[in-house]
C-alpha cells in the first residue's frame, strides 16, 4: 500500500505512535481489499490494519 511505502532510501518503513502518549505500534498484518470491494459507490482503496503496543 501506498500508504505504508517510504518516500526515500535508507529511511526505512515508517513509525507509528499513539497520538497521546506517543505509545510506539508495530504493524502486524496489513490486507489490501481492491478486490473485494466493500464500498461499491467509492473509490478510494480499502485496507486492512492489525496493529499492537511494542
Amino acid at each position: 500500500m501506498e500508504a505504508f511505502k517510504s518516500k526515500g532510501a535508507g529511511e526505512g518503513f515508517r513509525g507509528f505512535e499513539l497520538k497521546t502518549d506517543k505509545t510506539p505500534l508495530k504493524l502486524l498484518t496489513m490486507e489490501d481489499m481492491v478486490d473485494l470491494k466493500p464500498f461499491q459507490a467509492a473509490n478510494k482503496t480499502s485496507m486492512f490494519i492489525e496493529i499492537t503496543e511494542i
